[in-house]
């Protein structure tokens, strides 16, 4: 009974100092404020300001939110009422800062008008917080980014106006952004969220373009050692690289998450990233290689073919479907051995054989006779049928002459 008596002095009391304080339903505990915010960022966002919160959760939005006149727990959804961020803004327009940068420091003290709440700095960190994510604000600390928790807050942060991206095209940036560079952001699209997602793709976006852009240059190079122009999957997922880092790093905010949720790959969004990934490695292989090597393996011709086969093949593919510095590292081992192979004997065609009219020949007889006369040139054919024997052959030519024909 003395601890309830205590407890309701207490409660006398507090209510009498600070007659606006919020009659909490349970004890608060920095946790419990912490859960409340992550379902208060869901609903700020959400369509109608309504959200589904689990069944273990309702009981804190009933205790927290409700009180603090943030929203209403229904049986299974809550709903997000903005009366405070519009307080908080009334009371902006009329303090003595009026028009100048708002800061922490000055909202604890929006908070307390037209009458002082007494809220502990982290239930002050949570209105101030709900503020943030429902004006779309970022926080800023001598001009770096800087992300309070209901823990940690100082007065002297800024909060800075951010333009959030659309809501399709945070999901679609941040989609491309984990596949295109391996950068995680939360999927809730905040100001300070955003910030962060812009700070790391500009980091890496100035980090990899020299080594994308180097990468296009010696991929005409090898193209043209292989005696063709470029052209491939390779080739056009590099040029869509560089094309893409050569238009971020120009952008910030929601131009930005615009610009990498509309990235159109030429094959798909992971081939562009390692591609993005491999640029130095593949850039360093393509210059390293010897191609004075290959170069005299492919005067071998068609033995050599599948030398070059494979090479125009691997420069056509992607990264992602096939390894450019292992092809290489590979056919300049094929190369090597091709050369020192000996080239290959070609055993000289046998000259024809001599004909039947050109085998080696003998003179056995030879004459000229004319004006024979019947007996004569019996007699001449009777001695030629002696000398011709079966091994020989007669050449002959002859004319007869009949005497006494007149014109």
């Amino acid at each position: 009974r003395l601890a309830v008596g205590t407890e309701n002095l207490l409660d006398q009391a507090l209510n009498y100092q600070y007659p606006d304080h919020p009659q909490f339903d349970a004890e608060v505990k920095l946790a419990d404020l912490g859960k409340v915010f992550e379902q208060l960022r869901r609903a700020i966002f959400a369509d109608n300001g309504r959200i589904d919160v689990d069944t273990q959760l309702r009981p804190l939005m009933r205790s927290f939110a409700q009180p603090l006149h943030l929203g209403e727990m229904h049986e299974r959804h809550f709903i997000f009422k903005d009366e405070w961020p519009k307080q908080l803004t009334r009371e902006l327009a009329k303090d003595e800062f009026a028009g100048e940068a708002i800061t922490v420091k000055r909202l604890r003290a929006a908070i307390d008008q037209p009458q002082p709440k007494g809220l502990p700095d982290y239930v002050q960190n949570l209105l101030i917080m709900v503020f943030a994510e429902h004006g779309e604000y970022a926080f800023s600390l001598h001009g770096n980014d800087y992300e309070p928790t209901l823990k940690d807050m100082p007065d002297t942060l800024v909060l800075v106006k951010q333009d959030l991206a659309e809501p399709a095209d945070w999901q679609a940036g941040i989609a491309h952004a984990a596949a295109l560079f391996g950068i995680t952001v939360s999927s809730l699209r905040t100001p300070n969220h955003q910030n962060t997602l812009e700070k790391e793709v500009l980091e890496e976006t100035r980090r990899l373009l020299p080594a994308v852009e180097q990468l296009l240059a010696s991929l005409k190079v090898a193209f043209s050692r292989m005696k063709i122009a470029a052209h491939g999957n390779r080739f056009d997922t590099t040029e869509a690289c560089v094309q893409l880092l050569s238009a971020v790093k120009m952008k910030k905010g929601a131009e930005l998450v615009e610009a990498l949720a509309k990235v159109k790959a030429p094959t798909n969004i992971n081939a562009m990233g390692k591609n993005l990934a491999s640029a130095s490695v593949v850039n360093q292989s393509i210059e390293s290689n010897n191609w004075e090597l290959i170069d005299l393996a492919l005067q071998k011709g068609v033995v050599a073919e599948g030398i070059r086969q494979k090479i125009v093949s691997a420069l056509e593919s992607d990264e992602l479907v096939t390894s450019l510095p292992q092809v290489l590292r590979l056919m300049q081992a094929e190369a090597t051995s091709l050369l020192r192979e000996p080239d290959p004997v070609t055993e000289p065609e046998p000259a024809p054989g001599p004909g039947p009219f050109e085998l080696p020949t003998t003179v056995v007889s030879k004459a000229h006779k004319s004006g024979l006369g019947r007996q004569q040139a019996k007699a001449l054919f009777e001695q030629l049928e002696k000398e011709l024997s079966d091994d020989c052959v007669l050449d002959i030519s002859y004319t007869i002459v009949r005497k006494g024909d007149k014109e």
